[in-house]
């Protein structure tokens, strides 16, 4: 009797001060079901309700399928400042170093100088990502592909403001079966960049819509639905390109952050019909800052001009880890996102006569422990 009393006024203090809170020191959370308080390694129940499996399991909420739509838009969205800036190639941040490069005669029209107000561009970007079996989340593998349509505007010689229309479709598949989840997005972005000299500060500001298409398996049957989602993000980048002849060095730091949400939905037995679930909204964040190198070489050549770089970068995450709860009350957690991880890209720009360049890049995570990731970018522009 002293003990089914102790733990219903343990669970009531649960329930009054946080009903979702972590309760020990190792991020372990507590169920409570009936008169007994059991730590079940990062699923949460409350109100009666039991967890059929631990984390990690496909019988858990699908944590794995709503945390790799999360962190698969905040990673392609954090990208796209910065294809951005590949596809702007010479004309923008280098154009000052450029322009003073002894000239190679008439043909190499791309290092006149001269610069058209208006400038399209087209970008497209694919990466693959494999996430590894963590305690809380199943493995998966995640392809992404993204189009982007822009248009910078030259307001004046150091200030460019412009636009991007953007697609990206992304496939995930968990591991052993454990169902998928295919999303199709699209997103606004307003961009800038002002210039003082060698200085620069590039802003972006984007807002996206998402579909999602979430299929779910596990021991009891597998279930299917579709849900919407939207969100909004914010970046600023600040740096400075130091320039000797024909080499360059921009070292530079950037602030991202990202909100979003998906719709609550309910599932659809496709096979069987015992274990469908009700999801309220989610909600993903990222928080991070990025501290980068870049090194260029610019070859003159009688066509135009050809860029090596090589891209170095360095991110902390903020944010914390991402929930899944169903409005029976039951909550699972996803890990925590990977704080301190790296990125190198190797990458190929071409300036070429009559206002046309072009780029091709290879991009590489490194000493991120929860996924590999690479990705493969290729863009134009042209200036009217």
């Amino acid at each position: 009797m002293n003990r089914s009393i102790c733990c219903r006024l343990i669970a009531l203090a649960m329930l009054i001060f946080d009903p979702f809170a972590i309760a020990d020191h190792e991020d372990n959370l507590i169920s409570v079901h009936d008169d007994n308080i059991t730590l079940v390694n990062d699923l949460i129940v409350i109100g009666g309700q039991s967890g059929n499996g631990r984390c990690g399991q496909a019988d858990c909420p699908s944590i794995a399928s709503l945390s790799s739509v999360g962190k698969g838009t905040s990673k392609a969205v954090g990208a796209l400042g910065g294809r951005i800036d590949q596809a702007r190639g010479s004309s923008n941040k280098q154009f000052s170093i450029i322009s003073r490069l002894p000239k190679k005669g008439g043909s190499a029209g791309a290092d006149s100088g001269d610069f058209s107000p208006w400038s399209p561009f087209l970008v497209a970007d694919t990466s693959d990502t494999d996430h590894r079996q963590t305690e809380r989340t199943q493995a998966y593998n995640q392809d992404t592909h993204i189009g982007m349509l822009g248009m910078d505007f030259r307001a004046r010689r150091n200030l460019i403001i412009g636009a991007t229309v953007n697609h990206m479709r992304s496939e995930t598949v968990i591991a052993e079966q454990g169902g998928s989840a295919d999303s199709d997005t699209n997103i606004l972005g307003i961009h800038t960049s002002s210039y003082w000299g060698n200085t620069f500060v590039d802003g972006l500001i984007t807002h996206g819509e998402i579909d999602i298409d979430l299929v779910r398996n596990s021991s009891t049957g597998s279930y299917a639905t579709e849900t919407e989602g939207k969100f909004h993000s914010a970046e600023v980048t600040v740096g400075h390109f130091f320039g000797s002849e024909q080499v360059t060095l921009t070292p530079s730091l950037r602030a991202f952050h990202i909100r979003g949400e998906l719709d609550d939905f309910e599932e659809t037995a496709l096979i069987g019909g015992g274990g469908a679930l009700a999801y309220n909204t989610q909600h993903f964040e990222s928080l991070n800052l990025r501290a980068a190198l870049q090194f260029d070489y610019v070859f003159l050549t009688d066509f135009g001009t050809v860029t090596p770089r090589l891209y170095v970068a360095y991110y902390h995450e903020f944010s914390d880890a991402q929930a899944a709860g169903t409005k029976s009350g039951l909550k699972q957690f996803s890990d925590k996102p990977e704080q301190n991880y790296g990125a190198a890209r190797f990458s190929l720009a071409l300036q070429l006569p009559r206002g046309v360049a072009a780029f091709v890049s290879l991009e590489r995570a490194f000493e991120h422990y929860q996924m590999d990731q690479e990705s493969l970018a290729l863009g134009c522009r042209v200036e009217l």
